[in-house]
């Protein structure tokens, strides 16, 4: 869903996905979706985990911690190739 909502619209303004503009773009989308899940997977307190849940292989806060790494280096990497135009979307990764 994240990736498409990204996506679809960077194809539709004619951004190329495997350049370095489209290849940023697609990072970003599947690291925050990625985030969006494992932040459901957080509140989940008191589930018992099963194999598809990330917290059935590591702690909550190793999870928190890897999530955020991956989303910031997307973020940044972003930013790099986006500039000023980035903003927004690294505004809402932020929150």
């Amino acid at each position: 869903l994240f990736e498409a909502s990204v996506m679809v619209p960077a194809d539709l303004a004619g951004v190329a996905s495997d350049g370095a503009s489209g290849s940023a773009l697609l990072k970003f989308s599947q690291e925050l979706g990625l985030a969006f899940q494992v932040a459901d997977d957080l509140e989940d307190q008191g589930s018992a985990w099963e194999p598809d849940h990330i917290l059935y292989y590591v702690s909550r806060e190793k999870a928190a911690d890897q999530t955020a790494r991956g989303l910031r280096s997307a973020a940044d990497a972003l930013s790099s190739v986006w500039g000023a135009h980035a903003q927004s979307l690294v505004r809402i990764s932020e929150e």
